[in-house]
């Protein structure tokens, strides 16, 4: 009802939007997509050509010249009848975004004018559940943590405070096909718009927002088909799985755990965590099926849940394995994604995922930390939840992959958290974000051997970060991203070859340095 209520606002400005008569540029637009269409499987390095992509909007900023991506109010933005063209073409499902906190805002003021958005019910509905993941992430385009939006259009109680579009994106696209996908990824080339692909909203630093952008929502392909053997390409014939972007780890573990014999999946830690990327659509707007023999360097650039650095994914297809790290924990059958959590007066340390295994196992395990644990002048207890006993332990393994080697041989990642205080001015925000980056960060970064840390749950403003997140990768990275993304369609921050670029303005506009 919330989202509903949201979207019919939605849509009265989208039709206003859309009303004017479809011109002769979107036949030619229509066109050319369907065109594109027909190269479906066939790529070839030759084509990597950029020759319809719109050029950046030139921009003067503190004394720097800049070329940035189109938003609204600037000529270059896209006119009504492009974004019908753009609408028809992905059938139908393009969306005008309105977050869904709105509905607790008296009126919500977007880029496109104001329109009245409370709605009490939805309201006590998006307070009530704006702390379950599972509910944001049905939505088409909210963060899951969103200090990256500027805390914009949260449920409130006051339905008079201000509601505005923040660091979301404008418009939705919410794919079915990947047909859907292509065509956003040549729109937002051609118009020279900032593009997002959205799976769950679970993200750390910010990727899954960006201010004035098209975003591309991809949760939708939820298909799986598990195999007892993989017979693609390759030397791997075990068991597989094949998963849609959109399959979240709750869900794939819950699946092969229902299976006759059951399966399992190494996937992150929190139930809400996309998984996958592997039938990859180009910046240049080509369908490209990569895998260990067809086009593996894509494939590297994008695989996992690392961020697309030339391509996005539509699904993927890993292998499963029945190998552990030479590590007590795992050496012992558990999969270790624990939290060591330090907070004032309480030490916490979970969870630890004893697969086929009982409590009095578990028990035994654990026993080096929990003595050590009785040495501490603090009370502790423990907590046991049994979940089922699936039979087989997975996972990806890729031999050459994007993320730092150092990852190989690490057991221990330590995460540096400072609080933040309600709706911070930007000053403050600021100030934060150098505290965590110059003195709490540094000591971990001086205190590390290795130098690495991981890209997705890591400071992406911290110093020398090519090297932190991506290691002796870096080099050839970047080499790729310049081949098959030159113009940084798939911008995402930190990442490969994005050293010119930055958010100007309040970190609103996305430019590169001239």
């Amino acid at each position: 009802m919330m989202w509903q209520t949201s979207l019919g606002a939605a849509a009265a400005v989208f039709s206003l939007l859309t009303s004017q008569v479809v011109g002769q540029e979107d036949i030619q637009t229509e066109a050319q997509t369907a065109q594109i269409e027909s190269t479906k499987g066939v790529i070839l390095d030759s084509i990597l050509d950029w020759n319809d992509a719109a050029r950046l909007d030139p921009t003067t900023y503190n004394g720097q010249k800049y070329g940035c991506k189109c938003y609204p109010g600037r000529p270059c933005w896209p006119s009504a009848n492009k974004w019908n063209s753009l609408n028809r073409t992905v059938d139908g499902t393009l969306r005008v975004n309105v977050p869904a906190g709105a509905v607790c805002h008296n009126t919500f003021d977007g880029p496109f004018g104001t329109i009245q958005t409370y709605d009490e019910a939805a309201c006590a509905d998006a307070k009530e559940n704006l702390v379950n993941e599972q509910w944001t992430v049905e939505k088409p385009a909210d963060g899951l943590w969103t200090y990256f939006t500027n805390d914009t259009c949260r449920p409130t109680s006051n339905p008079s405070d201000p509601c505005t579009l923040g660091s979301y994106g404008v418009y939705v696209i919410m794919a079915t096909k990947a047909s859907h996908i292509q065509a956003g990824v040549n729109f937002a080339r051609r118009n020279n718009l900032r593009l997002i692909v959205r799976n769950t909203g679970h993200d750390f630093l910010g990727r899954s927002v960006g201010y004035g952008s098209l975003i591309i929502n991809t949760h939708s392909f939820q298909s799986l088909k598990w195999t007892d053997k993989y017979t693609g390409p390759g030397s791997y014939r075990g068991p597989a799985v094949t998963m849609g972007a959109g399959v979240q780890g709750g869900d794939i573990l819950k699946a092969g755990h229902a299976l006759n014999p059951p399966m399992a999946l190494v996937t992150g830690e929190c139930a809400t965590v996309g998984l996958s990327g592997g039938l990859l659509i180009t910046a240049s707007g080509l369908i490209v099926n990569a895998n260990e023999r067809a086009r593996p360097r894509p494939l590297l650039c994008s695989e996992g849940r690392r961020p697309g650095i030339v391509a996005r994914g539509r699904h993927v297809e890993p292998k499963i394995f029945h190998k552990y790290a030479n590590h007590h924990f795992v050496d012992n059958g558990l999969y270790v994604y624990t939290y060591f959590e330090i907070f004032p007066g309480q030490f916490r340390v979970r969870p630890f995922v004893a697969i086929g295994k009982d409590q009095f196992q578990l028990e035994n395990i654990l026993r080096p930390i929990c003595s050590m644990s009785s040495l501490l002048p603090v009370s502790h207890h423990h907590r046991y939840e049994e979940r089922g006993q699936p039979g087989w332990q997975t996972g990806f393994v890729w031999r050459h992959a994007a993320a730092h080697p150092a990852w190989r041989n690490a057991t221990d990642f330590v995460i540096a958290v400072l609080p933040s205080p309600e709706h911070p001015s930007l000053a403050v925000k600021k100030d934060l974000q150098n505290v965590l980056t110059n003195n709490m960060d540094e000591g971990l970064r001086n205190a590390s051997r290795s130098g690495a840390t991981y890209v997705n749950e890591a400071d992406p403003f911290q110093p020398n970060w090519q090297s932190h997140f991506w290691g002796s990768n870096y080099p050839r990275l970047k080499q790729l991203r310049k081949k098959w993304d030159p113009l940084g369609v798939f911008y995402a921050v930190s990442t490969p070859g994005t050293e010119n670029w930055e958010e100007i303005e309040f970190n609103t506009r996305l430019c590169k340095k001239l």
